[in-house]
Order: structure tokens, then sequence, then C-alpha cells
């Protein structure tokens, strides 16, 4: 039968994990006599038996997210025991058939077993998904071990940590301020920084500064690609956060730029050795901005400053830019604002040869 893991893989498992910890999941039950057949919608499969040929055909679309398991046992007063399953796929089967062992008795029954699978079918203490991954079986009982003695189940360790113990229980590998053995006893992700025990920190990602850079080829901006990461839900600075920087072309100082106490993470970029616009794609978790990066070749020069520069603060709360225009080789003007923190942030940009731009009330820049 099919005993891979569908594509879903190690994310959305911790929810999972941490279930395993308190109630275990209940399996949904269909039971079938030899010779008989169910069609268990809505999880879209019929098992046909066949007595006299000592074989199990399975037909339909077998769900994705249940493990399948068929159980027989020689007559109704014995324990069921698994014989074999399907791992839940959502694709078609049509006459898959498999000869379970321990038939060998004309009074054996049978019944199919629909479980999730992240939950335990077997009991001991595995999600099904991991055992699928970790290569055991999840319809036999395996016996928990924890052979480096830290209080962690190597079944664990060998799951996260691709197949390894050397990380031990005090570590903190995705550097959340959650040691292994906490993520382990609240079934969080220990590789995922924004899985925090019982708590999904979902990020939010902020361009600060270094946007819209005109500069020669082959040399460092002037201006350091900066963000800031915020928790989406409270607004507050998320310390020690992974950002992750990505450029089309030209590099950066780091690839992975983890933030600081105010949230805040920063790489300088090197220009390509050719004209034209690259990007840097910027990804904290689940959140993603862009830097976009002009450059020219070296012999160009650079557009002069504008000069005096006004800001008149209207009735409403927004502000009236004013400047003078020294050059006429600009691509745009960037405009930017000093926040409560004493952090420019950029708002944006109005074409070259523009002297004028208003920032609204609420902060953004008026088109």
């Amino acid at each position: 039968m099919h005993h891979q893991l569908p594509a879903s893989g190690k994310k959305g498992l911790s929810a999972a994990l941490a279930a395993l910890m308190g109630a275990s999941i209940s399996p949904v039950i269909a039971e079938v006599f030899v010779g008989g057949s169910v069609d268990q919608l809505p999880y879209g499969i019929s098992w046909e038996f066949d007595l006299i040929n000592q074989s199990v055909s399975v037909s339909g679309v077998v769900s994705e997210g249940y493990l399948f398991v068929l159980e027989h046992t020689q007559n109704l007063v014995d324990i069921f025991d698994a014989a074999d399953y399907i791992v839940g796929d959502d694709q078609l089967h049509e006459d898959f058939t498999v000869y379970p062992s321990g038939w060998g008795s004309l009074s054996n029954f049978f019944r199919v077993v629909i479980t999730p699978i992240d939950g335990d079918y077997d009991g001991d203490g595995i999600p099904s998904a991991v055992e699928l991954v970790n290569g055991t079986s999840p319809i036999i009982t395996d016996i928990v071990v924890d052979d480096d003695m830290d209080e962690l189940p190597d079944w664990w360790e060998q799951y996260w940590f691709d197949g390894s113990l050397e990380s031990g229980a005090e570590s903190d590998v995705d550097e959340d301020g959650m040691s292994n053995l906490a993520e382990y006893t609240q079934g969080s992700d220990p590789t995922d920084y924004y899985s925090q025990g019982t708590l999904v920190v979902t990020p939010q990602i902020q361009v600060l500064s270094g946007d819209g850079q005109y500069s020669p080829t082959s040399s460092s901006l002037p201006k350091r690609l900066t963000v800031i990461v915020t928790d989406s839900a409270t607004g507050n600075p998320l310390e020690n956060a992974p950002v992750v920087f990505t450029p089309t072309s030209g590099s950066v100082s780091r690839t992975v730029a983890r933030t600081i106490s105010d949230g805040r993470s920063a790489v300088t970029y090197r220009t390509p050795d050719v004209p034209g616009v690259s990007v840097v794609d910027v990804i904290a978790g689940s959140a993603e901005v862009q830097f976009t990066v002009t450059t020219h070749d070296a012999g160009i020069q650079a557009p002069a400053a504008p000069s005096d520069f006004t800001c008149v603060t209207q009735p409403d709360g927004s502000k009236d830019l004013s400047w003078t225009d020294n050059s006429d080789n600009e691509d745009v003007f960037v405009i930017t604002l000093k926040d409560l923190n004493g952090q420019w942030v950029e708002l944006g940009t109005v074409p070259a040869n523009q002297t004028t731009a208003t920032i609204n009330s609420d902060g953004t820049l008026a088109p």
C-alpha cells in the first residue's frame, strides 16, 4: 500500500504534537465484515473484501490528512489487529489490491479504521505523520527511547533535526528564547523562530530606509537596507527574528540578519558590475517586502542634492513639502519621515523635476 507522507511535510504538525501532550485523537471506525463493502463519505474511499481470493481492493479518492488502517480478527471476541494501511493523498485509487497477512481462516472479520494522520493510531506517543517521516510503522507500537539521555525522545530529535541526536534539551536552535525541551513539552517547532510553544507569531515587516537608491556599479550603497519586524497582533518589535535578504543581482553583507531589540534588521548592499535595476527580496517568516536599487556606470555623476526645503503643517495635520531642484539627472525624489522612535521611514517617491509633495495626516504620502 501507499506508505508515504503527503507533501504537506513537517510544517503544521506542531499542533498535532501539542495535542498528543494532552488528550489523544479518537479514530473514526467503519466496521465491515468479510464479503462486505463500505463507502465512508466524506472520506471518499470504498473497500471491497474478496473472501474467495483473500484480498482487499481499494477504490476511490483517498482523502489527504487521514490514515486508513485495515484491521482483522479471527472472531468478534478477539481484539482487532492492524494488518495494513494506506496514507491519504487526495489521489484516485482504482482496484488497488492488498493481501493482509494472517487471514488463514474463513472466520476472519475485518474493519477499516479512519484516523487523522496527525494522530497516534498505535498509541506509542509518536504521531503517525512523524513515524512516516522517520521510517517507522504507524500501526506498530514502538518503544520510545532516549539513547542520549537528554530528556528528549530520540524520535522527536531525529524528526526535527534530520536524524541527528546532537541538539540537547537546553539548546535553542531557532533562537526564539525557548529551549528544545520547552518546545517539545509545548508541542512547537524547534526550528522555527515564529513557532513559540502554544503561540504562533505572525510577523509584519516594513521598509525603514535604503529603498530606491541610485548608485554606481560595483560599489556599496551609501545607505544600508533597513527593515523593522513587529508582531502583527501586538505591534511590538520582534527581537532576534531571522530576516532573509535575497538579491536578484549584486550581493548583501549577510543573507540572514537577525533583528535587534527595536526590531530593526539591516544589511549592506553591493551593486552588480553591470547597470540596471536590481531587486532585493526580504522575508521574515510569512511577511515579505522588496528593495529596488538602480545602478549606473561609474562615470555618471550622481544628482545634486535639493535645497531650500520647507515643511508647512496644515490644520488637519497634513504636511506640505517644497524644495528647489538642483539637478537635471535625477530619477525620483525619495520622501522620508522621522517616526516617534527617531527612525527615518521612507514613505515613497515623487517623479523627477517635481518640487512639492504632501504627507497626509495618517503619515502616508499623498498621490
